[in-house]
């Protein structure tokens, strides 16, 4: 058998890794310089130093932007420990330690995350995943599931089913 090596530049890669993080570095720029207008992409463009086809290279489109923007604002403010902290079937060490994880979580960005919610409820459109961003702004609420009074008692919990209604 021949080894076949694959040839890759890894300087390009480097390179491209570099202008991506450029990028959604504007973006978080221009949220907490602007946090009242409206978030164009030309200007994302020209705080990264590229042109706003290069955004459209490497995210795909205006929702891929504000995907990527908001996934990378979990990582960097805890969304691990969020994770972590709600998959225990004990009750309130699920409510204590999400809520807990998520207020350090918001505390780390509280700027960003309250323009993102404002830009979802106004004008989700705009956003592009707006639905995603709701979630990371308004994820808090989404951490403590609705529970059978009754259920407290043990050391798992009942989900009620939304709608139902009590």
């Amino acid at each position: 058998g021949q080894l076949y090596y694959e040839c890759f530049d890894y300087g390009r890669a480097e390179a491209a890794l570099r202008t991506r993080r450029r990028i959604l570095d504007a973006v978080d720029r221009r949220l907490r310089t602007a946090p009242t207008e409206p978030l164009a992409l030309d200007k994302v463009a020209e705080i990264a130093g590229v042109a706003r086809s290069t955004i459209y290279t490497v995210f795909g489109s205006r929702a891929g932007l504000f995907d990527a923007f908001t996934d990378d604002l979990w990582q960097r403010n805890g969304l691990a420990d969020l994770t972590a902290a709600v998959q225990t079937p004990d009750a309130r060490a699920h409510l204590r330690g999400g809520i807990h994880a998520a207020c350090r979580m918001f505390a780390g960005d509280l700027l960003v995350y309250r323009v993102l919610f404002s830009m979802a409820r106004l004008d989700p459109d705009t956003v592009g995943g707006a639905d995603r961003v709701a979630q990371v702004a308004g994820g808090a609420v989404g951490i403590a599931v609705p529970v059978d009074p009754g259920d407290l008692g043990g050391d798992r919990i009942t989900p009620r089913r939304r709608g139902r209604g009590r």
